[in-house]
C-alpha cells in the first residue's frame, strides 16, 4: 500500500495493527510532498525541533517519514505550511511501521496541544520555523 493510502481514523488507532488503522480510513488524503518540523514532547518539555518530511494530509491527521522509531502516544507539535500561511498544528502518533532503509512511515492524528507549551512562528531568512521559549 502507498504512503498517500494511509489515514487516520477520527477514533485513534490505539492497539491496532497499520493495517487495520488504514482499513478505517476516515478522510481523503491529499499528497503533501515536503518537510515538515516537529517538536516532540517528551514529559511535558518540548524537545528540540527535528525535520521530517511529509507524505500526506487529511482533515484528521498527517503521513510523515521519518529515520527513527517514535511510539503510538507520542504527542508533538508541528509547524505545517498549506499556502503562504504557516500554522502549528498538535498530534499524536497512531502508528510507527518500519519500511526498511532505515525509514518509518508515521501515522498521526490531530491534537490539543496544551496552552503551556508556548510554541510561536519565527520568520527566519530560510523561512517560518518553530520557537519555543525552553530552547537557546
Amino acid at each position: 500500500m502507498s504512503p498517500d493510502q494511509h489515514d487516520i481514523p477520527s477514533g485513534g488507532g490505539a492497539g491496532l495493527s497499520p493495517e487495520e488503522v488504514i482499513s478505517q480510513r476516515s478522510h481523503e488524503r491529499f499528497a503533501y510532498n515536503g518537510n515538515i518540523e516537529v517538536s516532540w514532547i517528551l514529559n511535558d518539555i518540548p524537545q528540540p525541533p527535528v525535520m521530517l518530511h511529509g507524505l500526506n494530509v487529511s482533515r484528521s491527521g498527517i503521513g510523515l517519514k521519518s529515520r527513527g522509531m517514535v511510539h503510538a502516544g507520542t504527542i508533538g507539535a508541528v509547524l505545517l505550511s498549506v499556502g503562504k500561511t504557516p500554522s502549528i498544528r498538535g498530534i499524536e502518533v497512531v502508528f510507527c511501521q518500519y519500511q526498511g532503509h532505515m525509514e518509518h512511515l508515521i501515522g498521526a492524528r490531530w491534537a490539543k496541544l496544551a496552552p503551556q507549551l508556548r510554541f510561536s512562528i519565527d520568520q527566519t531568512e530560510q523561512g517560518p520555523r518553530l520557537r519555543n521559549e525552553r530552547w537557546r
